[in-house]
């Protein structure tokens, strides 16, 4: 800032990053795969900047070398071109005649008489922004002179350019975006300073996905064959300001009561129903997180049940760097699960409960004690079935289930003398 509290010098936020192969290090902006962090910056008494390296990166036994520490600092750019005057650069050109007290450098858009029809255009450096989550954007700058007092439209388009000392209306005005990213309707009667915004969220959000590696907006009058859209712009007070949000790393380490998950044979046992789950959980801008936790059941044919429709157990406000945890039980019933009849299938003299899963896989869940035991398995392909009831139906003293087929309406039995799916009752 200079001595009027004008921004003189603009800078994004200075990032650190490792090399994401071995060896191989990108020097511009992180690879793909590589790990990243913000490297703080001191600004003492006497001017000194100091940028100070994450530590946690640098000592982290994973992270791979070399690794880049980029404040990424520079002089934000901008110019205009002259739709009258085509071949003409004002990378040095006709940029200090603001009006009246605003003794500064001005961006001029629309026709005057002189003549001139002029756009004014502004490089941003959006690369702190990619792959993030961008909430909302705006451009803001200062208008300090109009031609009228009325209002008049100001319009922002992407400019698919680089901006330098050979930028000219004919070698740039062709990059320019046909359609708006955002505008705004003002005056600066009596040469009054009016901040000025544009809502540039869409654009923003191109830029971080897109992964651009500039973002340059275009100021142009929505009437340039006039002299009702001409205005001036402190170049100095173009900002970009952004609210956006890191998503969260992968939750690790993950464990399952004290031992650590994986997969395939190398799954942990446990020898409890309600076992403990951990799970370490980090942001990159520090937010409390709130963490999910779901889990599924592994059938005895080793197929999956339905993953289910929400979270088993959440826990909010979970700090940064630390560890959730949960005590996981997965209930009677699980998700997609439903209750389709009652009879006493184990024939000790008390009643079970029947249920199907949505891939219609059938359970009983045993009486016992006015509670349900452990479910057992009694069979596949009850997903289209209505069952109608328990009973003793062939006399053999076993206990039978009775279904309708619903699509063809066809009553079928199974026996309770094995353990098979649905055959025609006869």
């Amino acid at each position: 800032m200079d001595d009027k509290g004008r921004a003189v010098l603009g800078a994004p936020a200075p990032r650190m990053w490792d090399s994401a192969e071995a060896g191989i290090t990108s020097v511009e902006m992180p690879a793909q795969g590589a790990r990243d962090a913000a490297v703080k910056v001191d600004l003492t008494a006497g001017g000194r900047l100091t940028l100070v390296p994450d530590q946690g990166l640098l000592a982290d036994p994973s992270a791979r070398f070399p690794v880049v520490v980029d404040p990424d600092i520079g002089y934000a750019s901008w110019t205009m071109i002259n739709e009258l005057a085509p071949d003409q650069p004002y990378w040095t050109e006709d940029r200090r005649d603001c009006s009246g007290a605003a003794n500064t450098e001005c961006g001029k858009v629309g026709y005057y008489t002189d003549p001139v029809r002029y756009r004014s255009m502004f490089s941003f450096l959006p690369g702190q922004m990619h792959g993030k989550d961008i909430i909302g954007a705006s451009m803001w700058i200062d208008l300090v002179h109009s031609t009228r007092c009325e209002d008049s439209v100001t319009e922002v388009r992407v400019v698919h350019a680089d901006l330098g000392a050979g930028t000219t209306w004919r070698n740039t005005h062709g990059a320019w975006e046909g359609a708006n990213a955002a505008t705004a309707s003002n005056n600066s009667c009596r040469q009054t300073r009016k901040p000025t915004q544009f809502n540039v969220t869409s654009t923003a959000q191109r830029a971080a996905t897109e992964r651009w590696g500039r973002l340059v907006l275009g100021l142009k009058a929505y009437d340039e064959n006039t002299t009702a859209g001409w205005k001036k712009f402190d170049a100095v007070t173009a900002k970009l300001a952004v609210t956006m949000n890191s998503a969260p790393d992968d939750p690790s380490p993950l464990f399952v009561d004290g031992k650590p998950c994986a997969t395939g044979d190398g799954r942990a046992f446990v020898q409890t129903r309600s076992p403990t789950l951990r799970a370490g959980v980090r942001d990159a801008d520090g937010n409390s997180l709130d963490v999910s936790i779901s889990w599924r059941r592994v059938r005895e044919d080793g197929s999956l049940a339905a993953a289910p429709a929400s979270p088993s157990r959440v826990q909010r406000d979970v700090p940064s760097g630390t560890t959730a945890q949960v005590n996981g039980y997965p209930g009677v019933l699980e998700s997609g699960e439903q209750m389709v009849a009652t009879g006493d299938i184990s024939r000790d003299g008390r009643a079970d409960v029947l249920i199907r899963d949505g891939d219609g896989y059938l359970y009983a869940l045993p009486g016992w004690n006015k509670q349900v035991a452990e479910r057992v398995p009694l069979g596949v392909g009850w997903g289209g079935f209505t069952i109608a009831g328990v009973t003793d139906w062939d006399k053999d003293g076993r206990p039978d289930i009775v279904a309708r087929n619903d699509a063809n309406g066809e009553l079928r039995l199974y026996p309770g003398a094995r353990r098979s799916t649905p055959s025609t009752l006869r």
